[in-house]
């Protein structure tokens, strides 16, 4: 996973959308037992995801992102949510606000254990 930001060794920029969809479910399940850097990887290119001019794929991407959210790190989870953008387009709004529940739903979990 090394250099996945910089590079698309498996598809993240195919044209066929289903290449794409099929990308962010396999970087989900990869990313779930990666290192701490190939991890910071998948999630920005994840996050790179949600630029993807199609919703199905947006959506995939969020999901992947949310799976993998519950290993992340407070830092890592804080910098999820500062690249989610604020205002939430009709067009992007089912596929992020999956992915905030998926995120929300870990951070409450962390700030109850404290």
């Amino acid at each position: 996973m090394s250099g996945l930001k910089d590079k698309d060794p498996w598809g993240l920029k195919d044209k066929d959308p289903c290449v794409r969809i099929y990308y962010a479910k396999s970087l989900g399940i990869i990313a779930a037992k990666a290192s701490e850097k190939q991890l910071e990887n998948a999630i920005h290119t994840l996050i790179d995801g949600f630029k993807d001019e199609h919703e199905n794929t947006r959506y995939l991407f969020a999901i992947s992102l949310g799976v993998i959210s519950t290993n992340l790190t407070d830092k890592q989870l804080e910098g999820v949510f500062n690249a989610l953008p604020n205002e939430l387009k009709n067009i992007y709004f089912d596929s992020y606000r999956k992915a905030l529940e998926e995120i929300s739903t870990k951070w409450n979990e962390k700030q109850s254990e404290k």
